[in-house]
């Protein structure tokens, strides 16, 4: 592990003795072998132990990405396998409040298929953070405490089966769940939503959703956290996956949603 760690902070030195900090730029030993795999696969929903919101990790061959908001910020990283089990690249983070960005330095190691620390260097001052700040987290994978993500005797804290409406428009999306898993359809004026996901605890569901173009067809795919605050109010945090639309990787965004009609509010 120390030699993971020095070999990555000399890393980061290279960076910005090259100025390539304005790059996604590989450490040594990194490549996009689409037949890799890695002792631990990256690839699922994680949560650290800083912060309640789960992020949403996928893999291809060595190169990973990632996306994870919290209150204040929505993070985007993007990296390779160096080794089976360690991680590195660069996140982007973003502030809600102004929109300015930190771009910092991760590596991630994983110690076990569900169990990993997270080490990270900023490499500007244009928001929050400083250069050269540096910390440390650990991570867990959040997973059902069941095999089984559909498992019939499930029941959350929160069921989000039924009519919801976020407040900017009129369209309502119809929620459904089975066990675990949770499916909604959503249509406004111009776009199609399809997502589905799972409860990963008892008020918590993450997930993919599909938007789909009405005038063009083209489709853009969001990561999706929506978060049960009561029975009949939610909030929703969700990053887009790429550019193939009207959204741009890495663009972010939230809302709230009331329950219209459905299941019981006395929950």
């Amino acid at each position: 592990m120390k030699k993971s760690l020095a070999v990555f902070l000399s890393w980061v030195a290279l960076l910005w003795a090259t100025g390539a900090v304005n790059a996604v730029a590989k450490m040594p030993g990194a490549d996009d072998a689409a037949d890799f795999t890695p002792k631990y696969d990256i690839a699922g929903n994680w949560i650290s132990d800083n912060a309640p919101e789960h992020g949403v990790t996928t893999r291809t061959g060595k190169h990973v990405k990632a996306v994870y908001n919290t209150t204040g910020y929505d993070h985007v990283f993007e990296g390779d396998y160096v080794d089976g089990n360690t991680v590195v690249g660069i996140q982007t983070r973003k502030s809600h409040a102004d929109g300015s960005t930190t771009r910092m330095a991760v590596m991630v190691v994983l110690d076990s298929a569900d169990d990993a620390r997270g080490y990270w260097v900023a490499l500007d001052s244009n928001s929050d953070l400083k250069e050269g700040q540096t910390a440390q987290c650990i991570l867990k994978r959040v997973k059902p405490a069941v095999a089984d993500d559909a498992a019939a005797d499930f029941t959350p804290k929160y069921d989000i089966t039924g009519i919801w409406n976020s407040g900017d428009g009129p369209s309502n999306a119809t929620m459904t769940r089975t066990g675990r898993h949770v499916k909604v359809v959503y249509n406004n004026g111009g776009y199609e939503h399809v997502f589905e996901g799972d409860y990963v605890d008892g008020v918590t569901i993450t997930g993919i959703q599909v938007r789909k173009s009405k005038s063009d067809g083209s489709v853009t795919r969001m990561a999706v956290t929506l978060v049960m605050q009561s029975a009949d109010a939610g909030k929703v945090y969700w990053v887009g996956l790429d550019s193939n639309s009207d959204l741009t990787e890495g663009q972010s965004a939230t809302c709230n949603i009331k329950r219209v009609s459905g299941a019981a509010s006395n929950q």
